[in-house]
C-alpha cells in the first residue's frame, strides 16, 4: 500500500505514518500469505480485525509485535464446551433485558442501579476469567486488563491471548510516540524496528 493510501486508513491516527518506508495494511484486508515470512510485523490498534490478524500471523509463524496501550475487553468466542467465562458472557444478555424491564416498573433505585450494572459486571468477570485461563503470566494479564472506565464494546477471541502467551508475539504496552522510516518509537524512547505495519481498520 503506498503512502497516498495511508491517509484513507480508518485505523488510529499515527504521527509519522507517512515517514514509514514499509507496507501499511488495514487489519481487515490482511492476507497473511502475502506477508514476507522474514518480516517483523507490527499490529497497532484494538478492533476485532486486529485481534484476528494477530492470531493468523502467529499461527503462520510470522514474527509479530503487538502494540497495545489501551487494551479492550476480550470475551470468549463460545465455540467450545462452556466454562465459567463463557457462562458469564452469555448471562450478560438476559441481565440486560432484566435491567430494561426494571426501568419500566416501580423498583427501588438501589435495585435498579444494581440491575443496570449487572451486564457490564458479568462481561468484566468473564473477561477476567478468560485472561486467567489463557495468560499464565500475571504481568501480561495486568497489561491486558482494560480500564474500568473503558466503555468500548467487548471483542471476542479465544486465540488472541493464546497467541500472546505463546512467546511468538511480543506485547508492547508503552504508547506510541511516532513512526519512523524503519519502525515505531514508543514513549519510553525505544525504537522498535519493523518491516510491515498492520493497523486497525
Amino acid at each position: 500500500m503506498g503512502v497516498g493510501a495511508v491517509s484513507r486508513l480508518s485505523g488510529p491516527q499515527l504521527p509519522g505514518i507517512v515517514d514509514f518506508a514499509g507496507p501499511v495494511t488495514p487489519a481487515s484486508t490482511l492476507v497473511v500469505a502475502g506477508v514476507d515470512p522474514d518480516a517483523v510485523v507490527a499490529c497497532v490498534g484494538s478492533d476485532q480485525a486486529t485481534l484476528d490478524a494477530v492470531v493468523a500471523l502467529v499461527a503462520a509463524g510470522r514474527r509479530t509485535k503487538v502494540f497495545e496501550d489501551r487494551p479492550r475487553l476480550v470475551l470468549p468466542e463460545g465455540r467450545r464446551v462452556p466454562g465459567l467465562a463463557e457462562l458469564l458472557a452469555a448471562a450478560a444478555g438476559p441481565l440486560r433485558v432484566a435491567a430494561a424491564c426494571s426501568a419500566r416498573i416501580p423498583t427501588a433505585p438501589p435495585v435498579r442501579r444494581r440491575l443496570a450494572g449487572a451486564p457490564v459486571r458479568a462481561q468484566r468477570l468473564a473477561g477476567s476469567r478468560q485472561r486467567r485461563r489463557l495468560l499464565p503470566d500475571p504481568w501480561m494479564r495486568r497489561q491486558l486488563t482494560p480500564s474500568r472506565h473503558d466503555h468500548r464494546p467487548p471483542l471476542r477471541s479465544d486465540g488472541y491471548y493464546r497467541a500472546l502467551a505463546s512467546g511468538q508475539a511480543q506485547l508492547v504496552s508503552w504508547p506510541i510516540a511516532r513512526l519512523t522510516s524503519a519502525g515505531i518509537r514508543t514513549c519510553d524512547g525505544l525504537e522498535h524496528r519493523i518491516d510491515h505495519l498492520v493497523v486497525a481498520g
